[in-house]
């Protein structure tokens, strides 16, 4: 089907049936032809593509071409998908022909966003906005294998270049003829796409084509004909387009792209054992959010089960990452899949969880308590509840211990939702939802500092001990587990937070209402001017928190002991250069800090720099100067450490900035680089809980 009678097929759909309230949802298709997802026009931003329920991405038709796993085009198909779910909308994939049918299906609101590889040119951006790059790539002169005679660009003249016309290859090489007049350009089919291109090189059917090195990659992957000749250009930025009347979609977008770049990572599954884990200089660590195990007070991570984890990683040597799955049965799901090293959510250990997983020795005891409403004053056990329905979720201790008494005292077992923590339940119980569930006796401590809703009707049997689970492939890890619980249980820190989390009644309090307020979407005062200017210099909001708290813990007021001010500790000289006039002024102190940021980041912007590195590398420029950062990427390359990436590499590089043997041939000299190591940690370890927590919008 050409692109006229494509387009044609677009209207005829939309003039029969009216644009539809919630849009249909589906698979990836063939949008433009099936049954299933009919075709419609529709130019609304964010507000309405969430009411119609799916959001339209144009993509290129594949043909017969095999997407495998490293093709970027699915790659980018992948991140579509997980973009649309973080909006609670369906992705809808709109094939179309080539690069000109995508664009006018753009403007006609055939489709919503292009997500076809595209690089951000002059031309294209007269058409379209473009949103933060997904990725960045160089773009590569292809030849034959076994070609010598192209090495470098001006071997290109009086050679035939074959690339598609509307494609920024044809746009770089229309440059590179301002100095070789001899260099052709022929003009190959819309429909060829760059893998085709490189095919028919191969088959010497072309001469020389360009690709971004990634596809280039990806086709040598089953195309061993091919090579890179030499590279045409060092930088080019692959983004994805939409109308320029949609400004919330894009900033929605470009906040997604951030986060994905900064945990796209957690994504990947891998079994380790302490060897690995210390290798990989990271333990992540299934929890869930809650008033025991995990939340966040005033932007700062608290929790019982929290700040264990921080002191064994301390004593590791490695980094905490937070892994929160969607329920509490998923913790061991997830475990078992490799998506995290170990559980730390008040797990009670069980003969029958012992069958499949290893625990830790234990670190607390408790006692599972029957929990029935306060008003109810007759019930003192388990033998008054004789038809009466106990709630509690399946896959809890609570369950098996409740089915060994059943027929013993007559009660009924409800299963709740696996979604369901065990404080919601218990507010259940408050509210006349449920008439009775059970509860460790710990959670149930602090349920009680928050308010005397509830009560205990005793115990339901012996008490339990509760230990970290992990799997039994893991012996090295449980080894070290169990000598840190020698070490530390009912020792000065132990004691320090278990006062901390169970017995400081007005702290608990406190933390519950700011935790719910978290919950739904705030995490300081200074939200929605973080938002101003995350969306002016193209950052996530939520990062610029998290960097806020690290500076100021949300005081307007606050001075370091060098002068800095405000909410994000900028030096008045900077500010003035910055024409930021006060920043102790909230706002202004937002602007000045963002804007900084926003000049640090375009320092980083080598295609060989990832966008989650090039933040940190922002970040840590932020905190002790970009020279100090350019330096340690210097040393990175003398001892054969990344340059590009940050953790475990310039990182590690910036610690010897302290030395005096690395810090006289350093350009910028001496720098005591365990705080911003530390800051960029810290930050990055905030602004994942704050993305977790915290919707984009």
């Amino acid at each position: 089907m050409n692109a006229r009678a494509l387009s044609t097929l677009f209207l005829f759909v939309a003039a029969c049936t009216d644009t539809p309230a919630n849009a249909p949802a589906s698979q990836p298709v063939k949008a433009t032809a099936s049954a299933d997802v009919p075709a419609y026009v529709a130019k609304g931003d964010l507000a309405e593509i969430k009411k119609r329920g799916s959001l339209r991405f144009l993509v290129r038709d594949p043909g017969e071409r095999l997407q495998r796993e490293g093709d970027p085009s699915l790659a980018e198909q992948q991140l579509a998908k997980r973009f649309a779910t973080k909006l609670g909308v369906q992705a809808v994939f709109v094939e179309a022909s080539d690069l000109e049918e995508m664009m006018k299906a753009l403007e006609e609101g055939r489709g919503d966003v292009i997500a076809a590889s595209l690089a951000i040119t002059p031309e294209r951006s007269a058409r379209a906005a473009f949103s933060r790059p997904v990725r960045t790539v160089k773009q590569q002169v292809v030849v034959k294998a076994d070609d010598a005679t192209l090495t470098k660009l001006e071997d290109l003249d009086g050679k035939e270049v074959t690339v598609r016309a509307s494609s920024s290859y044809a746009a770089s090489l229309k440059k590179a003829q301002e100095k070789l007049k001899g260099l052709k350009i022929k003009d190959a089919p819309e429909s060829d796409d760059t893998y085709a291109l490189i095919q028919q090189v191969a088959r010497g059917e072309a001469k020389i084509t360009v690709a971004d090195n990634d596809i280039l990659e990806d086709a040598m992957s089953f195309e061993k004909g091919v090579k890179a000749a030499f590279t045409l250009t060092e930088k080019d930025p692959i983004a994805w387009a939409m109308r320029k009347d949609n400004p919330e979609l894009k900033q929605s977008l470009d906040g997604f792209l951030i986060e994905n770049a900064l945990t796209a990572f957690k994504d990947k599954a891998y079994k380790a054992d302490l060897d690995d884990i210390q290798k990989k200089d990271v333990l992540r660590v299934l929890t869930r959010n809650s008033s025991t195990s995990y939340f966040v007070y005033r932007g700062e991570q608290l929790g019982f089960e929290y700040e264990l984890m921080q002191n064994l990683t301390k004593e590791l040597g490695v980094r905490l990452e937070v892994v929160i799955p969607p329920s509490r049965e998923a913790l061991a799901q997830y475990l078992a899949e490799g998506k995290g090293d170990i559980v730390a959510a008040g797990i009670t250990i069980t003969d029958e969880r012992k069958k499949d997983y290893e625990f830790s020795a234990p670190y607390n005891t408790i006692s599972e308590l029957l929990i029935v409403p306060a008003s109810d004053t007759t019930t003192k056990g388990l033998g008054d509840l004789k038809g009466a329905k106990i709630a509690v979720r399946k896959s809890s201790s609570y369950y098996a211990s409740l089915e060994k008494l059943k027929a013993q005292h007559g009660f009924e077992i409800q299963a709740v939702d696996e979604a369901m923590e065990t404080e919601e339940i218990l507010d259940g119980v408050a509210e006349g939802k449920f008439r009775a569930t059970v509860a460790d006796s710990n959670i149930v401590e602090v349920e009680l500092t928050y308010a005397q809703r509830v009560r205990s009707a005793g115990p339901i049997g012996e008490p339990r001990q509760v230990g970290w689970m992990i799997r039994k492939d893991q012996p090295k890890l449980k080894a070290a587990l169990d000598a840190h619980i020698k070490k530390t249980y009912k020792g000065m820190f132990y004691n320090m937070t278990v006062n901390k989390y169970f017995k400081n009644s007005k702290q608990m309090k406190t933390a519950a209402s700011a935790n719910n307020q978290d919950l739904k979407g705030a995490i300081s005062a200074y939200d929605e001017l973080a938002k101003k200017y995350a969306k002016q210099y193209e950052f996530d909001w939520r990062l610029v928190l998290a960097q806020m708290y690290q500076e100021s813990h949300f005081d307007p007021a606050a001075k370091s002991w060098v002068g800095a001010l405000g909410l994000m500790q900028v030096m008045p000289k900077t500010a003035k250069d910055l024409k930021i006039e006060d920043v102790v002024d909230p706002e202004q102190g937002i602007h000045a800090g963002v804007k900084l940021m926003h000049r640090y980041a375009k320092m980083f912007t080598s295609p060989d720099v990832k966008e989650k590195d090039r933040l940190r590398f922002a970040l840590a420029s932020y905190n002790c100067g970009p020279g100090h950062v350019i330096d340690a990427r210097r040393i990175a390359i003398d001892l054969k450490l990344n340059p590009n990436k940050w953790f475990g590499n310039v990182e590690q590089a910036m610690l010897l900035l302290s030395k005096p043997e690395h810090a006289k041939k350093a350009r910028h000299g001496y720098c005591r680089c365990e705080e911003p190591v530390n800051y960029v940690s810290q930050i990055q370890s905030r602004y994942d809980s704050y993305s977790k927590l915290v919707a984009l919008q």
